[in-house]
């Protein structure tokens, strides 16, 4: 009996050895709770995944006070739940809820699975597919149709029938809607064809001073503060400088055009992390926009065409950089972190 239970408690002993090795390995994150739904353990994976530091900060504390994106999602899940969480508008994470019994009592755990790259391939293997097409049959039909406007416009202006001219402003009005259609498809062709970045270094500061210079101006005209917060401690980023001035310029573009006038924009800068972030003191963002804004095509103005911010994402996952958008009720904050 003695050899018996020995044998058992061995064999015990070595798979628990083995779920702890396999629990440290795995590619998913693994949040372990108590019986208080605390958190007890997080693997290196899910440390990773939840972009958790120190594992102290979050050992011991309940998920709805945890102080990363996901806690709050991953505290609403119940025992079986198999859901998609999404954080940034971007970022995308399958959490399953489950328990395993120890010395009889059921312990929950949850496992974290990002499929952020994936459902961004897919998706922009789909608008890829749908621009092309329309493009090609957009740009044949508009082209015959503008010189077919142009060859009746020629008409109607050498001639002085006075019925020609009263017609003569709807076609001029169509041949810009033509050329204004032209624009929008060309638009979006050129989401799809952004080239691959041509990486240099490039000084943090100089660029946040750069793309500064590029939007005062137009924030001077509406009595926008614009200030820059540079860090001492500048850095050089290896990144394609002409696409990051597109996509600071986007943003700030974006945060002026939401204070509309009379407000506050900051360009900042930081050595540790490597990053730079744009706040401002506008609206704010409501939450069910916030989960749209990097959607292909998803626009909250009346004249826009839901590029500027898929622009904004395709470079950034180019380049690889980690960027979070937060919004309150008087403050957006933009932080890309290289």
């Amino acid at each position: 009996m003695i050899t018996h239970l020995r044998n058992e408690r061995l064999s015990v002993r070595g798979k628990n050895r083995f779920l702890d090795l396999l629990i440290q390995a795995s590619p998913q994150g693994i949040v372990i709770l108590n019986f208080n739904k605390e958190i007890t353990d997080i693997n290196p994976a899910g440390l990773k995944i939840l972009r958790i530091t120190h594992p102290e900060e979050v050992k011991g504390k309940r998920l709805e006070e945890a102080p990363f994106e996901l806690a709050a999602g991953l505290a609403t899940l119940k025992q079986g739940d198999n859901i998609i969480l999404r954080t940034n508008g971007i970022s995308a994470y399958r959490c399953i809820r489950s328990s395993f019994v120890d010395q009889g009592f059921d312990h929950p755990f949850i496992l974290i699975e990002e499929l952020t790259q994936e459902l961004l391939q897919v998706e922009k293997s789909s608008y890829e597919r749908i621009i092309r097409m329309m493009s090609h049959e957009v740009n044949n039909s508009v082209g015959a149709i503008s010189a077919t406007l142009n060859v009746v416009s020629d008409i109607f202006t050498t001639h002085e029938n006075q019925e020609w001219q009263d017609v003569l402003p709807a076609v001029n009005a169509s041949f810009d809607r033509c050329n204004h259609l032209a624009h929008f498809i060309s638009n979006l062709a050129h989401v799809v064809r952004i080239p691959l970045p041509t990486l240099s270094h490039v000084s943090l500061n100089e660029l946040a001073r750069s793309v500064e210079a590029l939007v005062r101006p137009e924030c001077k005209q509406r009595n926008i503060h614009l200030h820059l917060d540079l860090t001492p401690n500048d850095k050089l980023i290896y990144i394609d400088g002409i696409q990051f001035e597109q996509v600071l310029v986007n943003l700030l573009k974006n945060a002026y055009e939401s204070i509309n006038h009379d407000g506050e924009i900051r360009i900042l800068t930081h050595s540790s992390p490597v990053s730079i972030t744009i706040e401002d003191n506008g609206p704010g963002i409501p939450d069910e926009v916030k989960d749209k804004l990097f959607t292909p095509f998803f626009t909250t103005k009346p004249t826009g065409q839901g590029i500027g911010l898929l622009f904004v994402r395709e470079v950034l996952t180019n380049h690889k950089c980690g960027f979070t958008l937060t919004t309150q009720a008087t403050q957006t904050c933009f932080r890309i972190t290289f």
